[in-house]
């Protein structure tokens, strides 16, 4: 299966998707910061999931703002 498509992908991939190490991945499972599930003793995420929070982080535009700011 491609990684595009996979839903459920290890702690590899993960960490790989979201551009970061792999110990730093850890440590955002371990403070419970990202979702994940572990059956057994291994580790995964749904690429869902990581999107979805990647997406909690939008940071707007100032064009954004200015409408905001100018319909207020």
């Amino acid at each position: 299966m491609i990684y595009d498509e996979k839903e459920i992908i290890g702690v590899e991939e993960a960490a790989d998707f979201l551009g970061v190490k792999p110990s730093y991945l850890y440590k955002l499972v371990m403070t419970r910061k990202i979702p994940y599930y572990k059956p057994r003793k291994k580790l995964y995420f749904k690429r869902s999931e990581l999107e979805a929070e990647i997406s909690k982080h939008r940071v707007s535009t100032n064009s954004e703002l200015d409408f905001i700011a100018m319909n207020r």
